[in-house]
């Protein structure tokens, strides 16, 4: 089968102009060469628009916009709307990060092989602020732990399986998002990038996408995903929050057939069991500490862990349950987390 020419890159960019100069040059550096790109400036306030301009001074590959600040489903759409309908594979890449030299290379040809796909991946290594190595196999290592729903049991999803829908309503292996190449039509035909997400875009798209086929993998590292200091308890318990929403939002979708809707309701069960499991644990640790307070946290979070558990389906976000649960807490977190306050900030509505 004949590889699509060219690849499409899309990659959106907000003050980033510390680190998409090394993101556009290990593009440049792409064994495939038959590529063209579009960098989506979103109403950026540093230099990053100079610096996606002064790459694309003498390459015609690329090609930089400019938007107000939109959010960033909004400029991957608007990327992927200005790549030429040649571009039958398509890359959302991030403004931070890099790929090595054999990136589009293996992800396309790998999905070119496999028709039935919607999209291909591989693995990503961490690295920090400055680009270097951090904590190698690592994020590998996580990309490998998978589980999917079989029926109504948990099962694990071996080594270099594709990520179908059964996985991906259970977790999300594909990080970042330009550790994946997606098949253009089946972005299009869900309508792209969903703004109504302000986080977690990548993986609704990813699950909507794989209800008409699975993405399959590569045995090689096609991402060097950028770690920025460790996000406060707020800041992940809105990322839980949305991750509520959108699992909901899965097992609702007129776009599920009956054991799609099926799994997205088993998935949520197993993962909202966890959750119970997750609270009792704090509570417990709480309790051992003579941590009065955090005690009396987890334990009305474990009885409303209890209660959702016994509804119907997926309930939507609620930041005080995300709080109470301690859903955005290590398992492993010390018993002061007493001195986590729910204040009036912790209930804002989520914002792009």
């Amino acid at each position: 089968m004949t590889v699509p020419s060219p690849l499409g890159v899309v990659i959106p960019a907000y003050n980033a102009a510390d680190y998409l100069g090394a993101a556009l040059d290990s593009l440049g550096r792409q064994s495939r060469r038959d590529w063209v790109a579009v960098v989506v400036d979103d109403g950026s306030t540093d230099a990053t628009l100079a610096v996606a301009e002064a790459f694309a001074t003498g390459e015609p590959r690329l090609q930089v916009i400019s938007q107000p600040n939109r959010g960033k489903s909004h400029a991957r759409n608007a990327g992927l709307a200005c790549l030429p309908a040649s571009c039958r594979f398509v890359m959302f890449a991030d403004a931070d990060d890099v790929m090595p030299p054999r990136a589009l290379e293996v992800l396309a040809e790998r999905l070119a092989a496999t028709p039935e796909a919607v999209g291909s991946f591989g693995y990503s290594e961490w690295i920090d602020p400055a680009g270097e190595p951090l904590l190698p196999g690592e994020h590998p290592r996580r990309q490998d732990d998978r589980r999917a729903i079989q029926g109504k049991t948990l099962v694990d999803v071996p080594k270099g399986a594709p990520a179908d829908f059964t996985n991906l309503v259970v977790g999300c292996p594909i990080v970042p998002a330009g550790a994946a190449l997606h098949r253009r039509s089946a972005v299009e035909a869900v309508g792209g990038f969903d703004p109504t997400w302000p986080l977690a875009q990548d993986w609704d798209l990813y699950q909507r996408t794989s209800r008409e086929g699975p993405f399959v993998m590569v045995d090689e590292v096609v991402a060097y995903y950028r770690k920025h200091p460790e996000t406060p308890e707020r800041a992940v318990s809105r990322l839980a929050v949305v991750t509520d929403d959108l699992r909901r939002a899965t097992w609702e979708s007129p776009e599920n057939t009956p054991e799609q809707r099926r799994a997205a309701l088993w998935a949520w069960r197993h993962l909202q069991l966890r959750r119970l499991l997750r609270a009792a644990l704090h509570a417990l640790h709480a309790l051992g500490a003579r941590e009065w307070r955090a005690s009396r946290r987890f334990g009305a979070g474990t009885l409303i862990a209890a209660r959702d558990l016994l509804r119907r389906g997926p309930q939507p976000g609620n930041p005080r349950h995300v709080y109470l649960t301690g859903a955005a807490l290590s398992i492993d977190a010390p018993p002061v987390v007493a001195a986590v306050v729910l204040t009036e900030a912790a209930t804002e509505p989520l914002r792009t």
